[in-house]
Order: C-alpha cells, then sequence, then structure tokens
C-alpha cells in the first residue's frame, strides 16, 4: 500500500500500512499475496476493530492487485483476472479467508472463501479440530494457486516485453482509489457502514 500511496503523492511514512502478518512470493519480486490481521485478543470480539481491519485489508488487496499489475504490466488481463490475493482476519473466536480478484477492468470482488472456529477444548476437538486444519490447507491450497498464476504472468510479461507486444498494460486498465483509513476518524463510521453486500446482491441484508 505504500508504494501506491506514494505513486498518489502521499509519500510520508506515516501512512505506511503494517499488517499484522504478511505472505511474499520471493521468487517473483517478492509479490505480497496475503495479508494477515488479528483483531483483538481471542474470545474478545471488538465490533469496530473487526470492521476497521476489514476495510483497511480491503484497500490493502486493492493495492497487493495494482502493484502486481505494475510489476507484470505487458501480462494479459486475461490472465490476471485469474489471479487472487487472500486476506486472513481473526476475531473472536473464528478465522475468516477473504480473496479479492478482478474479473473486469474496473470491477473489483472481494468474497469470503471460507470461516472456521478455532478449537480451545480438548474435549471438544473431534468436532472442531478437523475443519480446523481443512481450512489452512485449503488456505494453503488457494495461496499455491495464486503462485501459479502470478507464474504464468511473469512468463507472459517476460515474453510481450521482449517480443514489443501491443496489448493494453495492466497498469492502465487497473485503476483503482487507493486511500489510507485514519482509526479515530474513519472507525465509527466503519462501524455503522460495513462490511455489507451491495444493494443488488442476494446476500444485502
Amino acid at each position: 500500500m505504500s508504494a501506491q500511496l506514494g505513486d498518489n503523492g502521499i509519500p510520508d511514512s506515516h501512512y505506511i500500512y503494517r499488517p499484522d502478518g504478511l505472505i511474499t512470493a520471493n521468487d517473483l519480486q517478492k509479490a505480497e499475496i496475503l495479508i494477515f490481521e488479528v483483531s483483538n485478543s481471542y474470545n474478545a470480539p471488538d465490533a469496530a476493530e473487526k470492521v476497521f481491519d476489514h476495510c483497511k485489508a480491503m484497500f490493502g488487496s486493492l493495492s497487493m492487485l495494482l502493484t502486481l499489475a505494475d510489476n507484470y504490466a505487458e501480462a494479459t488481463f486475461a490472465t490476471f483476472s485469474k489471479l487472487k490475493v487472500h486476506f486472513v482476519l481473526a476475531h473472536g473466536n473464528a478465522i475468516e479467508h477473504w480473496s479479492m480478484s478482478t474479473q473486469y477492468p474496473g470491477f473489483y470482488a472481494m468474497q469470503m472463501e471460507q470461516r472456521v472456529t478455532v478449537p480451545d477444548s480438548f474435549a471438544d476437538k473431534n468436532v472442531f479440530l478437523q475443519p480446523f486444519i481443512c481450512f489452512f490447507m485449503t488456505l494453503a491450497a488457494a495461496c499455491e494457486e495464486t503462485l501459479s498464476v502470478l507464474a504464468e504472468l511473469n512468463e507472459e510479461h517476460t515474453a510481450n516485453t521482449r517480443s514489443n507486444g501491443t496489448q493494453q498494460s495492466l497498469t492502465k486498465l487497473m485503476d483503482p482509489t487507493i486511500i489510507q483509513l485514519n482509526k479515530v476518524k474513519h472507525a465509527p463510521i466503519d462501524t455503522d457502514q460495513g462490511p455489507q453486500s451491495g444493494p443488488a446482491s442476494p446476500d444485502h441484508d
């Protein structure tokens, strides 16, 4: 996010987004593929903190997509549309896995992939342990798929750069608005207004 804020004329280090955790692909220009946020301590849910972290990670995910578009600007949008970046949020007694992708230029979709309860009782191991393990196996598989798409983007970018391809640059197709949220200013607004589905969504409350 700091790179994208800098590109938008906000280079101040005060605005650098520091997630609680980050997974990068060191073999692919240290591409950021997953953000991790923890909202408060275990089993102590804080609605304002959860929603603020969710909104913060949404802009972080947009920044990740835009930076990847910059890194592989000469790859095709058809391949880029297969790319998902990930966000994991721990809050209360649960962990959520979200992803963000772009299916069409200018359209960005963030969706919950899975949610699991964190087991805290040995007596309940037969109920909660298997779903907990499956959650992280599924998350690992999703990250592997992201790496596979990144490798494909890297190959396309390299080939098209060498051949002076004429397709439109991914950077020009990706134009999300990236902002840095301020917790004191935005947390009360975020708690009242999000996250929620759009009015046209069948899941809208």
